[in-house]
């Protein structure tokens, strides 16, 4: 990562014209520390459908192999393209947390994330660029419409509780001002609040009428249920899902790496568990394994030395945390540009959510 801040700034790219063999040597010299590094030329592929952001592959072309060490390949990940997600992101505070968390946070934690060689943020105008290690050839990213396997849940909640362990309660992290200031996030709740009749005029015919009851009934209710969070806290990704993953398919990987942490915020352990399970399993897996699962967690944060929280507290906080992803659902939907690919996400995402919170009477936290 580059150590002054002129030199970071050199590395912004506000789009992906930016991204030039100039700009590629800059990078690479950092990343390296060949300070003979020239790159003569970079081939850029979008890669994935990030609804917030755009990521790119760049594969670039040397002028000499001077180093063994050179990377036949990077990620970029920049603003979105689109002003309506680009202004979301940069008025949310997204954009400027997952910055934050790779330059300052991401070593702290018992997470497996991706080596980055540079993090910029430009306050002005909400630009920033992020420079990855590229993990394609030893990882498999999954996929949230494919759906996961129960292997994968076991995978995803026992890494996800060994990270909070590592953070639960941590006094120096509510210190932080990035997690201090909590007036970005209470305002895209308090934008939920108008969310509902969009979605359902759009993807209403794909609910059933106790779901849109759900969904009329919770969204207006979302800035309270948020205020009214309990403890404990820890890092929370925020977007815990299959898509945000990258599972280790050779011996030098992880056995999963996580990506994406726009959302990263303080808050309850349970919301990510419960964001992933309603997610990533279909609902019958979901209903079928949920149990048993969330005993794995439970004994893993006690592994990790987290022993007074009890079964019976998880349990509460879990049909709680429910509510989480229909909020993110149905509000995401007003906020970014709509792809077919993001719309079948949400939709589908939607569906499964409010199942989960029928199933375990989530409601009951809204009052």
């Amino acid at each position: 990562m580059m150590s002054q801040k002129s030199n970071e700034m050199d590395l912004l790219a506000r789009q992906s014209e930016d991204l030039t063999p100039v700009w590629a040597t800059r990078v690479l010299r950092g990343a390296t520390g060949d300070d003979q590094l020239v790159v003569t030329d970079v081939g850029v592929a979008v890669i994935g459908t990030g609804q917030m952001g755009r990521v790119l592959r760049l594969t670039p072309t040397y002028l000499s192999n001077r180093s063994t060490n050179i990377p036949a390949s990077i990620i970029v990940k920049i603003a979105s393209p689109f002003e309506t997600s680009r202004a979301t992101g940069r008025d949310s505070g997204i954009y400027e947390a997952e910055v934050v968390f790779y330059r300052d946070l991401a070593s702290g934690l018992s997470v497996s994330v991706p080596r980055c060689h540079a993090s910029v943020y430009e306050n002005e105008t909400g630009h920033f660029t992020l420079v990855f290690d590229d993990l394609s050839e030893t990882t498999k990213v999954g996929d949230v419409l494919a759906g996961g396997t129960l292997e994968q849940a076991r995978l995803a909640l026992k890494e996800l509780a060994r990270m909070q362990a590592s953070c639960w309660n941590a006094p120096a992290l509510k210190a932080n001002p990035m997690f201090a200031d909590t007036s970005r996030l209470e305002a895209l709740f308090n934008g939920y609040v108008t969310a509902a009749p969009p979605f359902i005029a759009d993807l209403g015919e794909e609910m059933t009428a106790a779901k849109i009851a759900l969904i009329e009934r919770a969204m207006p209710a979302a800035p309270r249920w948020l205020a009214e969070t309990p403890g404990p806290f820890v890092v929370q990704h925020g977007d815990y899902r299959l898509d945000n993953m990258l599972f280790g398919i050779s011996a030098e990987a992880p056995p999963l790496t996580i990506v994406d942490w726009q959302t990263v915020r303080l808050g309850a352990p349970l919301v990510d568990a419960a964001y992933y399970l309603s997610g990533c399993l279909t609902v019958e897996e979901r209903r079928a394994n949920e149990n048993a699962l969330l005993r794995e967690y439970h004994d893993t944060l006690r592994e990790f030395g987290i022993r007074d929280y009890g079964w019976d507290r998880l349990w509460q906080d879990y049909r709680r945390a429910s509510l989480y992803g229909l909020f993110m659902g149905v509000g995401a939907y007003s906020l970014v540009t709509k792809s077919e690919r993001g719309k079948a996400i949400i939709g589908r995402s939607v569906s499964k959510r409010a199942d989960h919170v029928l199933d375990l009477d989530g409601a009951e936290f809204l009052s």
